[in-house]
């Protein structure tokens, strides 16, 4: 019997940090990495071409009921939703944690996550990019993959 000669294999490409309790991540769309940003218009998906990393576009995961939950480190508001049926629109007007600002991670198999928000005690919705002008909302289908990047 011949023994084949260890071949060191290709590293997997670092695609995503672990989202995490206390750390301090950017939330990017994974194909445009346009960055999830609180604005005067809302909350948006902004290129960082010129801005970088700052306080609109960075958010401290929390944790409540075992949810974690985003904040904005510039409002020191929460990423939550407004509740519609259907799709709703994604916001960060709420200063503290609750059941709307509660979201659950889900790693995807080639990379990045979907970003998963309870609807009633039944469903869960997709946070998604809706709109070329980077309007984010909450649907029940999409293709959205998300990125954290700790910083």
């Amino acid at each position: 019997m011949q023994v084949q000669p260890f071949r060191e294999q290709n590293p997997v490409p670092h695609i995503s940090d672990v989202p995490w309790y206390n750390k301090t991540f950017l939330i990017l769309e994974q194909s445009s990495r346009r960055a999830l940003t609180h604005t005067e218009h809302g909350l948006r998906v902004i290129s960082m071409e010129y801005d970088g990393p700052n306080p609109r576009n960075t958010w401290l995961c929390v944790h409540r009921n075992n949810y974690m939950g985003f904040m904005n480190k510039h409002s020191r508001r929460f990423l939550g939703h407004d509740g519609g049926e259907g799709r709703s629109r994604v916001h960060a007007i709420v200063g503290k944690m609750g059941d709307w600002e509660s979201f659950i991670p889900r790693l995807l198999p080639d990379g990045g996550y979907q970003i998963l928000s309870p609807f009633w005690h039944s469903h869960m919705r997709l946070v998604v990019v809706a709109d070329r002008d980077g309007g984010v909302e909450r649907a029940e289908h999409g293709d959205t993959a998300w990125v954290f990047e700790e910083v």
